[in-house]
C-alpha cells in the first residue's frame, strides 16, 4: 500500500510537439515545442535510467542504465523546458 501512495505522488514533466495530446493528471506538468519539432521517439528519464521509446515500426524500447548518461539527458530535457511554451 505504500509503493501504491508512492506511486500516486510521482510529478512528471512532459515536452510534445505544439497540438499534441497528453493524458494529464494532477501530478502532470506539460509544455510544447514548435510543430517542426516532430521526433518520432520519446525518451523517460527515470532514477539513473533512460529508456527510449520508438513509435515507427519496427517499435522498440532501449533501456540504458547509465548516471552519465542519464545527467546529460536531464541537463538536455532542462534546456528545452526552458524555451518550451505552457
Amino acid at each position: 500500500e505504500k509503493s501504491l501512495e508512492k506511486l500516486k505522488k510521482i510529478k512528471e514533466r512532459f515536452i510534445t510537439k505544439s497540438g499534441s495530446k497528453v493524458m494529464k493528471s494532477k501530478h502532470t506538468n506539460v509544455k510544447y515545442l514548435p510543430l517542426k519539432f516532430n521526433v518520432p521517439i520519446a525518451t523517460v528519464i527515470y532514477g539513473n535510467k533512460i529508456a527510449i521509446i520508438i513509435f515507427q515500426k519496427p517499435y522498440n524500447v532501449i533501456v540504458i542504465k547509465s548516471s552519465t548518461l542519464t545527467k546529460s539527458y536531464l541537463s538536455l530535457f532542462e534546456f528545452l523546458w526552458k524555451i518550451a511554451k505552457k
